[in-house]
């Protein structure tokens, strides 16, 4: 039993992370977007663009981590 938690624990470790690059994307993405509709529009999304962001970025990073992992 110890065997197959040690096996799966090391699966688990040479697994990629992908839910790290898109926080950090999707929080730059946001933050981005944000300043560019400040920029044209006159309108206060600068408060919200970045959280969003980050939000979708981290469920696109949780997908495909899931998707990636599963074929391997």
């Amino acid at each position: 039993m110890s065997r197959e938690r040690e096996a799966e624990r090391e699966r688990d470790r040479n697994r990629r992370k992908y839910s790290n690059y898109g926080v950090g994307f999707g929080f730059l993405s946001g933050t981005l977007l944000a300043l560019i509709l400040q920029y044209f529009f006159d309108i206060q999304f600068y408060v919200v663009g970045p959280p969003f962001g980050t939000l979708i970025g981290l469920i696109i990073g949780i997908i495909i981590a899931k998707n990636k992992n599963k074929t391997k």
